[in-house]
């Protein structure tokens, strides 16, 4: 069986130097979206993301395992060849062809890059600290298990003190109302725009205005949410 607690994290380590916050709302046993969290060194921690098209135990064990392949190859290969390494296996030992919808986010504590490598995901959403909110856009990746031959490209991104990230599922966006409206981009933003507390608060303003927009209508999907802010410390605790 596959909890459904076995999709976020289990632990993050804590560190001065960032919050993150993941909530995962799903009306199914097992979700289509994973998150996790890793400490690669005393330097970097990796953020990562997977997006499944299919529900169910199989997909779901699938994602666990690809969330497996990806720890081992991030502690011992540059983000990009671990991407490739990992999209090479399960090209080879992938009989039913699932494709998983994959973000990575690389973290430099110190310095504030966010390296991000986007692999067929939907775009995340950065609010920095002192201006308007905007999606991160590419460069786009194949999907993972799409392609034998795939390679990977990064879009580094300088986080400044106070800046925060938004990731959030297909689903979140394709949410729909009564009438068949989409729940889209712009209601997200604008949530976002406004949000002023803390990263768990932002998570939960999100959801309620989800919930509240599709009314009595069943979601049929995860709405899978994180917030990663980039807090760094005079006093560095590495």
């Amino acid at each position: 069986t596959v909890q459904k607690s076995s999709m976020v994290p289990a632990v993050i380590p804590e560190n001065a130097n960032y919050k993150l916050s993941v909530e995962l709302f799903t009306n199914d046993e097992v979700g289509s979206n994973l998150c996790d969290l890793i400490k690669i060194d005393n330097q970097r921690v990796a953020l990562f993301f997977i997006d499944a098209s299919e529900k169910g135990t199989a997909v779901g064990l699938y994602m666990l395992a690809t969330r497996n392949l990806l720890r081992k190859a991030l502690l011992k290969n540059p983000p990009d060849k671990a991407l490739k390494l990992v999209n090479e296996e399960l090209c080879r030992k992938d009989q039913n062809h699932i494709v998983l919808k994959t973000f990575l986010g690389i973290l430099n504590l110190r310095t504030g890059v966010l390296l991000t490598f986007n692999a067929g995901h939907v775009d995340p959403v950065i609010k920095p600290k002192y201006d308007n909110v905007k999606f991160i856009k590419g460069p786009y990746n194949p999907l993972m298990g799409a392609e034998q031959d795939s390679s990977f490209t990064a879009l580094p991104l300088q986080l400044n003190s106070g800046d925060r990230v938004c990731f959030y599922s297909h689903d979140t966006i394709n949410a729909q109302n009564a009438d068949g409206e989409k729940y889209g981009t712009g209601r997200l933003l604008d949530v976002l725009a406004k949000s002023g507390n803390d990263v768990q608060q932002v998570i939960q303003a999100i959801y309620q205005d989800v919930t509240e927009f599709t009314g009595k209508t069943v979601i049929d999907g995860d709405i899978a949410l994180a917030i990663l802010e980039y807090t760094p410390s005079d006093t560095e605790t590495l």
